[in-house]
């Protein structure tokens, strides 16, 4: 598979939180595994699977800061899933830290 990032994401295990309404209108929110993040996106492992093009909210635990993302790709690892988030543009100059 290619590399389609426009930056490079580097290893991360912060904490954050992850919403999301799902297509039949249920609110979802999770505590995933932080995997790695750059300054336009990030990787996490959550227990469900998000369909592709979803909007979800995140919230860094550590540093109380909220921004937005949309599914970019999804992987199922064993019983869990790999989603791959990317911020809005407007964002992507904000490099979060973990």
């Amino acid at each position: 598979m290619s590399e389609k990032r426009g930056k490079s994401r580097r290893p991360s295990s912060g904490k954050v939180r992850v919403a999301w309404v799902e297509q039949d209108g249920a609110y979802v929110q999770e505590k995933p595994n932080l995997v790695d993040c750059s300054s336009s996106g990030m990787g996490i492992l959550l227990n469900r699977r998000i369909e592709l093009q979803t909007r979800v909210g995140i919230k860094t635990l550590e540093h109380n800061h909220i921004t937005s993302a949309v599914v970019r790709h999804v992987t199922q690892k064993g019983l869990r899933f790999r989603i791959g988030l990317e911020f809005p543009s407007e964002v992507s100059g904000l490099d979060i830290k973990f």
